[in-house]
């Protein structure tokens, strides 16, 4: 991203990652209001108040530095919402005629953006749009090792890929963002001494391991026979930079999750045993058994022998690793 005091101006920032945003406006704040009392102005619904917008902007200061406004509730850029035309002709008049040397911003939150809009229009062609979408994995991973340094915290690749993975940041239609990050990361902060490294202990007994909850739907839809969905999650998993690898070792786990589960109910085993002896968790189990119900021993065992001939032809470059988890959903439903 290019550098902020070379952004047009008025900027709009959009986009899943709303974290992003407010850090962005923090960043414009700081580098730019000199006196927050005369020269930051933050307000909600624009349609109302253009006056007292026009009105902050065209109003002296003393103070060094320059004016900042955010605009926070702008549903206006949305499909249904609505800014008529007087109210638009007003803003574009500010905008080219007397916003001058101040900075406008709206805080577009994690809204659906209707780009047909005029407004939208205008502000691509002579403002700034700065769009925030999730972040990648290798990303995220960097971003949790600085958060951490900055706290006196020391980790690994390891241990911070853990974090990413358990966190619920990429299950499929997650709304988690940073600030969900933040407060894990915060309890990892206050659970450990300073200038503590973070262990891979501390994660798992600080943290609630969600990417499990992912899989375990993406599961569900291939046993369910919903294959078109299971098609749709993979695609959504890689393209959100979740490896390939990983999501097939999951699969693969949980199979062999469930052959096990299968030979202690061949063996009748009562079920606070099987827990204990499967280590998991309560809630893991009960999703388990009902897969185990739903699938039977005989489809069980069979998927356990395709996963292993999979896995043999990927090892030695015979088969692509995306490829092998496309046979694993189509077996499923046969």
């Amino acid at each position: 991203m290019k550098k902020i005091e070379k952004f047009k101006n008025p900027i709009l920032t959009y986009g899943e990652e709303i974290y992003l945003q407010d850090n962005l406006v923090n960043k414009i704040k700081k580098r730019f209001v000199k006196d927050e009392s005369m020269n930051f102005l933050r307000m909600g619904k624009l349609e109302d108040n253009i006056d007292e917008l026009v009105n902050f902007f065209n109003t002296v200061s003393f103070s060094v530095g320059r004016k900042v406004a955010v605009v926070e509730e702008c549903t206006f850029f949305k499909t249904k919402g609505k800014l008529d035309d007087k109210a638009y002709e007003r803003l574009i008049n500010f905008f080219e005629n007397e916003l001058q040397d101040g900075i406008l911003i709206f805080l577009g939150g994690n809204l659906k953006i209707d780009k047909r809009k005029k407004i939208f229009k205008y502000l691509k062609k002579n403002g700034e749009l700065v769009e925030y979408k999730k972040i990648n994995e290798k990303e995220l991973i960097n971003w949790i090792t600085r958060y951490l340094d900055y706290n006196n915290r020391e980790i690994n690749y390891t241990a911070g890929r853990l974090i990413a993975n358990y966190s619920g940041y990429f299950e499929y239609e997650s709304s988690k963002n940073l600030y969900d990050i933040k407060n894990e990361l915060d309890k990892l902060v206050a659970y450990t001494d300073e200038k503590d490294n973070i262990k891979i202990k501390d994660i798992e007994k600080i943290m609630s391991i969600s990417i499990d909850n992912n899989i375990f739907k993406f599961i569900d839809n291939i046993f369910e026979g919903k294959t078109n969905k299971s098609y749709e999650m993979l695609e959504d998993m890689i393209s959100n930079n979740i490896s390939p690898h990983y999501i097939y070792y999951m699969i693969i786990r949980q199979i062999r999750m469930l052959n096990k589960l299968a030979a202690y109910k061949e063996k009748r085993i009562r079920e606070d045993y099987i827990l204990k002896k499967m280590k998991t968790r309560s809630f893991i189990y009960k999703r388990l058994n009902y897969q185990y119900n739903n699938l039977g021993k005989k489809k069980i065992e069979y998927l356990a022998l395709k996963s292993q001939i999979i896995e043999r032809k990927a090892k030695t470059g015979k088969l692509d690793i995306v490829t092998g988890i496309s046979i694993l959903i189509n077996k499923a439903n046969k």
